[in-house]
């Protein structure tokens, strides 16, 4: 199949497309031939476990606009709690979809697919815009981005966290790079990028403005809480272990904190909820190794019954 012909094929066609003989990083190379090529965006590429989609990952990013929507897990050198750090991250791409920008390439695995996201407007709902030259106080702004999550701290080293310093501000989105605001009395004089390690500004990149969405803290709000309550299974007083356990974190919900593994259970903080598939639909969807693929999906299938019938 010639490279026109291949690429017809992967944006064009609407039956199945079948690749055998080469792992993950072998065909993370034979598509870099069509990278280059300008239409060879919007795919979501599906695989049946976490190790072959970041080694394709690793290799597509490097040639081609790509995200990783990824699994529950922990960053090692995070302080966010297990799963935390990777919600941030899916929430970060959901919110790029919805913001129309689609001109890019999707890793996940079949199990990340199938997680339980917010609905469009949680997303769509509250986002603050600041522009140079805006006249608002540090204190206002403050007041307006604890509104929308986001939590202050000495600096902005995780996403979803803001800094104020005399007439900087440092606000860490989790869907763009940070930022530094540069204040004269209560006017935003300049915003420049920072770097993520050195949190140095990089005077070489500057905007004229920024949007800001909210982030998982959000989901501390009386509305999700209240959800929660009514859509979490309520075990009866005879299943003594499952009373405690709800009780236990809707307690800690009730003073504002988040019980552990919150993620696990992000359906029951709205009255929908929807998966990756519910965004994609503009994006061509490839699966590799069929034969992991549907011995997973069926792993899924019994294991989401089995918690079913628990609760």
């Amino acid at each position: 199949m010639n490279k026109k012909a291949f690429l017809d094929k992967l944006n064009n066609s609407s039956s199945p497309l079948s690749l055998i003989g080469l792992n993950s990083k072998e065909w993370g190379m034979v598509l870099n031939q069509y990278f280059k090529e300008d239409l060879f965006s919007k795919n979501v590429f599906i695989f049946s476990n976490e190790t072959d989609a970041e080694s394709f990952f690793e290799y597509t990013k490097k040639h081609t606009k790509t995200f990783f929507f990824p699994d529950l897990g922990a960053d090692p050198y995070s302080s966010m709690t297990p799963s935390e750090f990777n919600l941030v991250k899916r929430l970060a791409l959901i919110n790029q979809l919805l913001e129309g920008e689609e001109n890019f390439n999707i890793v996940t695995t079949l199990q990340a697919s199938l997680l339980w996201l917010p609905p469009a407007s949680f997303f769509q709902a509250e986002k603050l815009t600041l522009n140079s030259s805006d006249i608002i106080s540090p204190l206002e702004l403050a007041k307006k981005l604890i509104a929308l999550g986001l939590k202050k701290m000495p600096t902005t080293e995780e996403p979803g966290t803001f800094a104020i310093k005399g007439e900087i501000v440092d606000i860490y989105p989790i869907d763009h790079p940070p930022v530094r605001l540069h204040y004269f009395d209560d006017m935003i004089e300049e915003i420049f990028e920072i770097d993520k390690e050195t949190l140095i500004t990089k005077r070489d990149t500057q905007f004229d403005s920024i949007q800001i969405g909210k982030t998982q803290f959000s989901l501390l709000k009386q509305e999700y809480i209240n959800n929660f309550r009514t859509n979490f299974p309520r075990p009866t007083l005879a299943e003594k272990e499952r009373f405690q356990y709800r009780e236990v974190i809707t307690k800690k919900l009730s003073n504002n904190e988040f019980f552990d593994d919150y993620p696990l259970f992000l359906k029951y903080f709205f009255k929908d909820s929807f998966t990756l598939f519910d965004y994609i639909s503009n994006f061509k969807v490839h699966c590799f190794d069929s034969i992991n693929f549907h011995q997973e999906f069926d792993y899924l299938k019994e294991e989401l019954r089995s918690t079913s019938e628990e609760w």
